[in-house]
């Protein structure tokens, strides 16, 4: 199976993957057999590192990783590894990993950041950003985590615009969008404000989002109050729980359907304005205009934090003697993202969150 990234990079599967695999690449389209592969992703017993390497051991982030010539041996204390040939941010690669471990964990904690680095050696990049689309014309919807980006991306929805991406969005330097392989994430409590993805979604996972949902809310209640026997460890696991309820993780291709989106046209939509959302302690939502040199810099910063997990197996290869391929790589993106974004209309949306995102989905209709 191979899968195109953005109509700019390649990716392969193995026979030893499956439909799972190929799942978390959704919404990419199959490419067709003559493009090249960039990321080769197979399985393969031989992925532990020679006994003479020298390791880097479990830092925090749950890896132990060595580096031997090329190869960057990735291995979880649970079981389970894989062997990254070639150099981060050049292509082709290839990612080998062994039966033990699960092919989402390759996905998304291997691939994926693999990808990121990747695209702009095909002239692209990608945006911290949910993306809509209306007729041929694209907005994207900014800002830091838990910020509201895919609650606001679906009250657009609800108007009659087409979800392109949720969470990531590719962007190449003439400000083409295509969207990026990661599930949107929709939580209970903005179900009240969406009745037509409520309305679609079955009887009984409504019935567990809007429960785990109460429920959170209670939590929050009691564990304000003195003397509450919710705290500390208690308190995390709780809040843990009820998040993980509260929360329909769901392929961008599903979500669509549910909206009644068949296909996009064009594919790859023009952008036409950038959003980015702030929060604010209380009141209506605000928009104002916001110029590039303040825009960007958040931007960047915001992807940053985003990418931490993917980039730290990275920083893994640079201490064991390996190049800065993340560095050089995320210069290249600045430049095409900069270049992407530096004509755009950008404004700051300021609102409380959580709030219903159909007094935000109006003001940025209104800013267009």
């Amino acid at each position: 199976m191979r899968f195109s990234v953005g109509g700019r990079l390649v990716v392969g599967l193995d026979h030893g993957f499956g439909a799972s695999a190929g799942g978390e690449l959704d919404p990419c389209p199959v490419a067709p057999a003559r493009d090249p592969v960039d990321i080769d992703v197979s399985r393969s017993a031989d992925v532990a590192p020679p006994i003479s390497v020298r390791r880097a051991g479990d830092g925090g982030d749950g890896w132990v990783s060595a580096l031997a010539a090329d190869r960057l041996h990735l291995m979880r204390p649970g079981g389970g590894g894989c062997v990254v040939d070639g150099r981060p941010g050049e292509l082709p690669l290839r990612v080998s990993a062994d039966a033990a471990m699960p092919a989402w964990a390759v996905m998304r904690a291997v691939v994926r950041p693999l990808l990121q680095l990747g695209l702009p050696v095909r002239g692209a990049g990608t945006v911290h950003a949910a993306a809509v689309t209306r007729s041929g014309a694209g907005v994207l919807i900014a800002g830091w985590a838990e910020s509201g980006k895919t609650e606001v991306a679906l009250a657009l929805a609800e108007r009659g615009w087409s979800i392109l991406a949720d969470k990531w969005t590719v962007l190449d330097g003439e400000g083409r969008m295509a969207p990026f392989p990661v599930r949107a994430g929709v939580r209970g409590w903005v179900l009240e404000y969406l009745p037509h993805l409520r309305s679609a979604l079955p009887v009984r996972t409504r019935w567990r989002m809007r429960a785990a949902s109460r429920a959170s809310r209670g939590i929050e209640r009691l564990a304000g109050r003195d003397g509450s026997p919710l705290s500390g460890a208690a308190l995390d696991i709780t809040r843990r729980a009820c998040a993980q309820g509260e929360r329909l993780s769901v392929t961008l291709s599903a979500l669509r359907e549910m909206y009644g989106v068949v296909s996009l046209e064009p594919a790859h939509p023009q952008l036409t304005l950038v959003v980015v959302l702030s929060t604010a302690a209380s009141g209506p939502p605000v928009a104002r205009p916001l110029g590039a040199q303040t825009a960007l810099p958040r931007l960047y910063a915001s992807a940053a934090y985003e990418r931490r997990d993917g980039l730290a197996l990275l920083l893994r290869r640079q201490f064991a003697g390996g190049e800065d391929a993340a560095l050089q790589a995320t210069a290249t993106e600045r430049e095409l993202l900069t270049s992407a974004l530096s004509d755009v209309p950008l404004i700051e949306v300021s609102c409380p969150f959580p709030s219903d995102p159909g007094h935000v989905a109006r003001l940025i209709e209104a800013s267009l």
